[in-house]
């Protein structure tokens, strides 16, 4: 028997190491090529228009649904990114958006080397060529405040792109990839002093702002909009494994804010974890109802969940060689692009307001890992008060503002909502889990940063199965020789070789 499931195990890891993994329903694995070129030609300059003025329109006011994929760190992966590779992504799998991310630090573009900007000037070149749209991403992420010294050459950067690029319709401008230890009121200063930069000499391409906490925090800037929000849409970033509480969001905030997802991933927000299919779809799904644009981490053969190509294909000029995660990103994009020929669902141009979710809608999915069956839900009287919560709204911070009629039904220590029912996989009780203080949102896990070509680090002396750089160590901190456990908040923590201390306690756990 256990020679059986070692067979049955491995079995498994090699079909999903070739990408071929069980696919959701409604996405079709075995569709054929789909061919995107000249996408660009059909719909020109994009801006904003649509219901509310949220959605991406073309030239011509009709709506128009960009689905594509994001690089990796251009220092890293060179080698993936090519006219060859990314022809082959426009003209095989039908993408029609494709993201550059220039990362600024880690060995990017303020460390040294100018080349990762004359690739990024290189790809746009080529997206130009084949038609489709590209975004300029000005890939920040640690430090966590755009308006960092290390960020100093952010206004140079813009007015020589924005001047050099005022004229190409193909793209658009992405000034800061994920904030984080930051207000949104830090942001939008940055903001605030960027787009009149790009503005000066690009009057209408789209501008993507980051949002906080990794960008997740697209609610936070309905009452306060950036200075100038002529063509300005903001990032959201999920990983369908971590963030599926996030999903809510998304949902109370398509219609009044310009939402651009130019970064998600199939796997936790380490990069590895899952793949989580079934959570990825109804992002995507959600998505596409909306009109949102999205981009998924990454191009690269890096040997991780999130990567869509298997290792060694870069080299070896395999674009095709998939991943679990490619193999579920080209068959959703041939099943739902948008192309010049009509394929594909379109959003409509002015669709009516999504309607009020219904008495009894479907759940959201529980938590993606494998948790014990829940006891049954005890019996919760529903509200006799007249709060103003109605069904479906998140009641976390305020058990008691639920409408009469409804319950605020626990999911999680993180997250409820004003129901009329109470889903499987959910705690149920009518008071959130018990929390120290009031319940934080919890801090993601920074995206996963690859060092290349590490070298083995041995095990430190007090422990027995060392954490390697990046790694979460909160819970346990035992971290690899040269590496200490860096606290940012009661909630993460994480193995580094230093802490600078924007946005983290950085007190070293033991």
């Amino acid at each position: 028997m256990k020679l059986q499931l070692q067979c049955v195990a491995l079995a498994m890891a090699t079909a999903m190491a070739a990408g071929q993994c069980s696919l959701p329903g409604g996405i079709n694995g075995n569709s054929g090529a789909k061919d995107n070129t000249g996408f660009v030609n059909c719909h020109g300059r994009l801006k904003l228009g649509g219901r509310n003025d949220v959605q991406i329109v073309d030239e011509s006011g009709s709506a128009v649904q960009l689905m594509g994929i994001s690089s990796h760190g251009l220092q890293w992966f060179p080698q993936c990114y090519t006219k060859e590779s990314i022809s082959f992504l426009v003209e095989k799998w039908g993408i029609n958006l494709f993201r550059a991310a220039m990362y600024i630090t880690e060995h990017g573009y303020s460390d040294g080397n100018p080349g990762v900007k004359t690739l990024l000037k290189n790809i746009v070149q080529w997206t130009k060529e084949l038609g489709i749209y590209v975004i300029i991403d000005w890939h920040m992420l640690s430090p966590g405040n755009p308006s960092d010294g290390a960020y100093s050459e952010a206004p140079a950067f813009w007015e020589e792109i924005a001047k050099q690029y005022k004229n190409e319709k193909h793209v658009i401008y992405e000034i800061c990839n994920e904030p984080n230890g930051v207000s949104w009121g830090n942001i939008k200063a940055y903001a605030d002093e960027i787009i009149p930069i790009i503005r000066k000499h690009d009057k209408n391409n789209i501008i993507i702002v980051g949002t906080t906490d990794w960008s997740q925090g697209v609610n936070n800037v309905v009452a306060n909009p950036v200075a100038n929000p002529h063509n300005v849409m903001y990032t959201f970033h999920f990983y369908a494994g971590t963030h599926m509480f996030l999903y809510d969001r998304i949902v109370q905030n398509a219609a009044r804010v310009p939402i651009f997802a130019t970064e998600w991933g199939v796997s936790e927000a380490t990069g590895n974890g899952g793949p989580f299919l079934d959570n990825a779809k109804k992002f995507l799904d959600l998505f596409v109802d909306n009109g949102i644009a999205f981009s998924m981490w990454s191009y690269a053969d890096k040997n991780e969940v999130s990567a869509a190509l298997n290792e060694g294909a870069c080299a070896s000029k395999n674009w095709d060689q998939v991943s679990c995660s490619g193999h579920f990103l080209r068959s959703y994009i041939r099943t739902n692009v948008q192309t010049c020929s009509g394929g594909g669902p379109s959003p409509p141009s002015n669709p009516n307001p999504p309607p009020s979710p219904p008495s009894n809608p479907n759940p959201p999915p529980s938590p993606p890992s494998n948790p014990n069956p829940p006891p049954s839900p005890p019996s919760i009287p529903p509200s006799s008060g007249g709060g103003t919560c109605g069904a479906w709204a998140a009641c976390q911070h305020d058990t008691s503002c639920c409408a009469r009629g409804l319950s605020c039904m626990v999911q999680s220590q993180y997250y409820a909502q004003c129901r009329s029912d109470c889903p499987n996989g959910w705690a149920c009780s009518s008071q959130p889990a018990p929390q120290p203080q009031p319940q934080p949102q919890p801090q993601p896990q920074p995206q996963p940063q690859p060092q290349p070509q590490p070298q083995p680090q041995p095990p430190s002396s007090n422990c027995g199965s060392p954490i390697g750089e990046w790694g979460n160590c909160k819970d346990n901190h035992c971290c690899a020789s040269g590496l200490k456990c860096y606290q940012q908040s009661q909630y993460y923590a994480q193995c580094k070789s230093s802490c600078d201390k924007n946005g983290w306690t950085c007190k070293v756990l033991s």
